[in-house]
Order: C-alpha cells, then sequence, then structure tokens
C-alpha cells in the first residue's frame, strides 16, 4: 500500500476544499499534460533533493513507491508516491522543511493520512487535508 503526498510552491490554501482544487489543477496542468515536462521550479528542485537526500532512493530501506521521484514531478509540484509504513516520516519531514523555508512548500495528502495531527491537522479520514502547512 502506498501514500501519496502532493506537494507545491503557492499560497497556502484556505482549507481542505481550496487544497483539493489547487491540487487537481497544477496535477492536471503539469502531470497530467501530454506535453513535456515543466523543469522543476529552483525551490521545489531544492526541496526535492533534500527529501531524496534524507530518504535515497535505492536500497531496500527505501521509503519511495516508484523511484525515481523526480519523473513524478514537474514545473511547481513534485507527486511523492512513499511506502504507507513509512507515510508519516517522510511527510512529517516534508512538513518540517515547509516550517524551516516558510513558502516553499504547500501539500496536500491524498488517501488516508496514518496522522495528520503530527502535522498541525487533525486526525480525520479525508480525501485531502493540508498537511504540509506553514501555519
Amino acid at each position: 500500500m502506498s501514500y501519496d503526498l502532493a506537494v507545491w510552491d503557492g499560497e497556502q490554501p484556505l482549507d481542505d476544499g481550496a487544497a483539493g482544487l489547487v491540487f487537481d489543477e497544477l496535477y492536471e496542468r503539469y502531470l497530467e499534460s501530454e506535453e513535456a515536462a515543466v523543469p522543476l521550479l529552483p525551490r521545489i528542485d531544492a526541496s526535492a533533493s533534500t527529501l531524496i537526500e534524507r530518504y535515497p532512493e535505492d536500497g531496500r530501506d527505501s521509503p519511495w513507491a516508484s523511484p525515481p521521484v523526480i519523473d513524478e514531478a514537474s514545473g511547481p509540484i513534485p507527486y511523492l508516491l512513499m511506502s504507507y509504513v513509512r507515510a508519516e516520516e517522510v511527510s512529517g519531514y516534508a512538513a518540517s522543511l515547509a516550517r524551516v523555508a516558510p513558502g516553499l512548500l504547500r501539500a496536500v495528502c491524498a488517501g488516508i493520512p496514518p496522522n495528520c495531527a503530527a502535522h498541525g491537522v487533525p486526525s480525520r479520514k479525508h480525501d485531502f487535508g493540508v498537511c504540509a502547512s506553514t501555519r
């Protein structure tokens, strides 16, 4: 089972509904498009590199469900597919990156997060929830 975390550069969504709408638009525009991938924004590239440095893509302990991670990224949005058992750890680190560099990362959890409360969001079943936020 995998856990999907979409991270993007942009304004903080006001709530779950707004986050879902932003995610849908970015996913369609940058990840589903038949056009060539758009180069990653420098801040997203740096964040993705930091995540990969902390959690390498190769080896038995890799949390990534579909490496290379960068293949699921375009423009302002990498779509991070990770093993469910490591999701809390890896998404928590992504959230810490957002707190260290405000304005750098925004995220939406797709699926049922293992513990969004650790990221400042009440733990509950939801399709979308702002998890790696800086608010």
